[in-house]
C-alpha cells in the first residue's frame, strides 16, 4: 500500500512546506561568546572557533548588535580597535582583553 499525501494547490502552503522542510536549526548568535586559553585568539582562531559552531561572522555581528563590515575590519586587522565599538567587538570575540 502506498502512502500519498495530499496538499492543496496554493502556494502558501507549498512554500511553507518547502520552508519547514529546509529550515536548519542555528545557536543564538548573541549568546555565542570565544573562549580564549591563556593568550588572546587571533583572527584565524576566531574564524576557525565560529565555523565548529556553525556561525558565519555575518550572524554573529548581526546577533550582537554590529555592523558586519565593522566586525570584518577588526576580525582582519584593517581596525586596531583601541577603543570604541571596534575594541568592544575584538573582546566579545576573545581577541583583547579588557572589559566591555
Amino acid at each position: 500500500m502506498v502512502a500519498m499525501i495530499r496538499l492543496e494547490s496554493s502556494s502558501f502552503n507549498k512554500r511553507r512546506l518547502f520552508m519547514s522542510v529546509t529550515k536548519a536549526k542555528k545557536p543564538n548568535p548573541s549568546s555565542i561568546r570565544l573562549k580564549a586559553k591563556g593568550a588572546p585568539l587571533s583572527a584565524a582562531e576566531v574564524k576557525t572557533q565560529l565555523m565548529e559552531r556553525g556561525i558565519t561572522l555575518k550572524d554573529w555581528a548581526l546577533g550582537n548588535g554590529y555592523a558586519y563590515d565593522t566586525v570584518s575590519c577588526v576580525v582582519r586587522g584593517v581596525h586596531r580597535a583601541t577603543y570604541g565599538v571596534g575594541h568592544r567587538i575584538a573582546v566579545q570575540l576573545g581577541m583583547k582583553e579588557g572589559q566591555l
